[in-house]
């Protein structure tokens, strides 16, 4: 269980992390998605088929309460590209003093 001194440790210790290759090549990144518009639509488009291809698998009986069984692709896309967007733009987002 944590405490009140843990958590002050614990976020006392983050302010003071070094650099990690890691830490600087996804710094990279997320600035190169927000300036080139291209790989950001590659990006999006690998995460929305991603979740497309997996839907299946995690619901199996779905186009039999949703899609009277039979499957509107274009909608299912369409849902997967607004997952994909907004799992990027939440990733790539600006925070206060960093980036």
């Amino acid at each position: 269980m944590y405490n009140k001194m843990n958590i002050e440790q614990a976020s006392s210790k983050k302010s003071r992390k070094k650099h990690t290759p890691l830490s600087s090549a996804v710094k990279y990144l997320c600035r190169e998605l927000r300036k080139d518009e291209g790989l950001y639509l590659v990006y999006q488009s690998n995460i929305a088929m991603s979740i497309y291809d997996n839907f299946d698998k995690c619901f199996p009986h779905i186009d039999n309460i949703l899609f009277n069984k039979k499957r509107d692709v274009s909608t299912l896309l369409e849902f997967c590209n607004v997952c994909a967007k907004d799992f990027l733009n939440l990733w790539i987002k600006k925070t206060s003093g960093r980036n």
